[in-house]
């Protein structure tokens, strides 16, 4: 498992103001730098996996589609901000890296059916590389813990205004059926009870999202790697 920690991950790939997040420059780019590379895969209604984060199209397209109500014949078409670029399919993503650097797929789904899972599943059997998964939704790693016990999987934790006792408890709630090789942790929970807990039970921790120099010194004091955007606008 060492490996997910030897380098520090770019969130959805090395962007910019001209180079879109979750692109194929994106991710160019930090296999150019030697960088890991997370990313994000949502299923379409036609159930093709594609790398894209938001539900909806319109941030980054200027136009407002559900991802998983529309088919890839017309996502396909739409072009990433001021770029040429489209939204690319996964199996695109896989060829392009083919194993240069370690790959963090994050799952995106609010609803658990197993298609996204099975899929993905079967396209890694395929993959030379290094890559683990990772999701907010604990059946989906779940479902790797069963189905692929070889496939690195990680819980990710966080996205919330504040942060209590009941937080901690839903934290653990998932934690226990997800069965995660690690955890993914908001940088705003560092401070939090769940550091200390996963470092107790010897459960390697990444933290997200990290866009600045201090950020990063206090964070690499409590967990094993990062997850990082631009600092001060470079890479």
């Amino acid at each position: 498992m060492q490996w997910l920690f030897d380098k520090e991950i770019a969130h959805r790939g090395l962007y910019n103001n001209t180079v879109c997040e979750n692109s194929k420059s994106a991710f160019s780019n930090a296999i150019a730098q030697n960088v890991s590379i997370e990313l994000d895969v949502q299923m379409t209604h036609d159930e093709e996996l594609i790398v894209f984060h938001d539900e909806n199209s319109f941030r980054l397209t200027n136009q407002s589609f559900d991802v998983s109500a529309t088919s890839y014949a017309l996502l396909k078409e739409l072009k990433l901000l001021d770029t040429q670029e489209g939204i690319p399919l996964l199996q695109e993503v896989l060829n392009l890296v083919q194993g240069k650097v370690p790959l963090l797929i994050e799952i995106k789904n609010n609803q658990f059916d197993t298609k996204i899972e099975t899929k993905l599943a079967q396209m890694l059997d395929e993959y030379k590389g290094k890559v683990a998964v990772c999701s907010f939704n604990y059946q989906s790693i779940k479902w790797f813990s069963q189905h692929r016990p070889n496939i690195l999987r990680g819980l990710n934790f966080g996205d919330r205004a504040h942060y209590g006792f009941k937080d901690f408890l839903e934290f653990l709630y998932y934690f226990d059926r997800s069965e995660p090789n690690f955890v993914s942790l908001d940088y705003t929970l560092l401070d939090t009870f769940i550091v200390t807990y996963c470092r107790f039970l010897k459960i390697p921790l990444l933290c997200w999202t990290i866009d600045s120099q201090e950020k990063k010194e206090k964070a690499l004091k409590k967990v094993q790697g990062i997850i990082f955007e631009q600092m001060n606008g470079e890479w």
